[in-house]
């Protein structure tokens, strides 16, 4: 029985380590400043991406962080990197970064975000289950993943008031789905989740070229700024 049972516990070893092992990052350095509850991240060049069952560095502060600043240099953040920090409702991101990877913000406490002019690319759920009610999409922005920035309805919530785009010619194409139970054709929905009572701001000139886009005119309304 003992000789059984060391063999399961040494096939299981390998599986073991894997969940609770950390992602090392050799050009990537962080600091957390306890009286502000603030995580800081510096560096040059690209996060890594966290498999499932990896973690990050400063993932002991998960419970702890309100505020992230991401600073110049970092071009990329990777799949998974701030996943279910949800006491945190503030991210200041570098104008250096060029990507947001798949579930990167994935259920925080996010309200505001302004993405910078120097993104080209939303993973899927990098904002999934956040209690977004501003954001700021440049038009820099090329590719926005599925369910990016999608979050739960419920009694109370606020939701997404507020969205702003700068895309003059025209906005990125979002691949649409039918709907399983009505057979009509919903876009957005699985972008942004529910936003027949949202404001979409473009820019001067292109309000009919929003509205003549089936995957943007869903939005309650479509103001030129």
């Amino acid at each position: 029985m003992k000789t059984n049972l060391n063999i399961i516990v040494m096939a299981m070893l390998p599986l073991l380590l894997a969940a609770t092992s950390c992602k090392p990052v050799a050009s990537i350095s962080y600091a957390y400043d306890a009286d502000a509850k603030t995580l800081t991240i510096s560096g040059t060049g690209p996060m890594p991406d966290l498999g499932r069952f990896e973690i990050s560095p400063w993932n002991s502060y998960q419970n702890k962080t309100a505020a992230v600043v991401i600073e110049e240099g970092i071009t990329s953040i990777g799949d998974g990197n701030f996943k279910h920090f949800e006491k945190l409702i503030s991210v200041s991101l570098p104008e250096s970064l060029e990507s947001i990877g798949d579930e990167t913000f994935m259920g925080t406490g996010i309200v505001s975000i302004t993405i910078p002019k120097s993104v080209k690319s939303i993973g899927h759920a990098a904002f999934l289950g956040n209690k977004l009610s501003y954001l700021k999409i440049p038009a820099s922005v090329s590719k926005i993943g599925i369910l990016a920035f999608e979050s739960p309805t419920k009694a109370g919530d606020a939701g997404l008031k507020e969205v702003v785009v700068e895309w003059k010619e025209s906005p990125p194409f979002i691949r649409m789905k039918p709907n399983v139970d009505t057979g009509a054709q919903n876009a957005l929905g699985h972008i942004f989740g529910d936003v027949s009572k949202s404001v979409l701001k473009v820019p001067k000139g292109t309000k009919a070229l929003y509205e003549s886009t089936p995957e943007w005119k869903t939005f309650g309304s479509i103001v030129e700024e």
